[in-house]
């Protein structure tokens, strides 16, 4: 895109100065939290205020992000026919979304926290083995249970 080149060159050559919670920044690699800094590009040459982008003033993207308590019997795939019954299913349709993802899975007679979600970024933190996000399962076994 040539208007972030142009920004680009101009955070670089100093002409616009990038300030996080009105501290100057100048480390390119410096890591926000949408929502929760202030960030502001202060163009030097303007006539009498600076230039301002507040991050926290754009539109933020949405996510769903849905709990569930899954039952047995309920297997985790969105489409696996007419045999059981989908996860997918025991959602409300006024909470449906087509990029709705799965946050793991459990086998059909695991009862337990089911995760669905439209943030793939999330979703890699959470299931990437590279994240190093700790996972703890309680487990109870019933000897009479198949």
């Amino acid at each position: 895109n040539r208007k972030v080149r142009e920004w680009r060159a101009k955070i670089l050559d100093g002409t616009v100065i990038v300030c996080v919670n009105s501290e100057p920044v100048d480390d390119p690699s410096w890591e926000i939290l949408l929502g929760l800094d202030k960030v502001e590009l202060i163009k030097d040459d303007a006539p009498t205020l600076p230039l301002t982008l507040r991050i926290d003033e754009l539109p933020q993207p949405f996510h769903r992000l849905l709990l569930l308590h899954k039952p047995t019997n309920y297997v985790c795939h969105p489409h696996v026919g007419d045999s059981q019954p989908s996860v997918y299913e025991l959602v409300p349709p006024h909470l449906r979304h087509r990029e709705l993802g799965s946050f793991g899975r459990l086998d059909a007679m695991t009862t337990g926290l089911y995760i669905f979600g439209t943030d793939g970024g999330l979703q890699s933190i959470l299931l990437h083995p590279s994240s190093g996000c700790t996972k703890r399962y309680l487990v109870t076994l019933h000897p009479d249970h198949p």
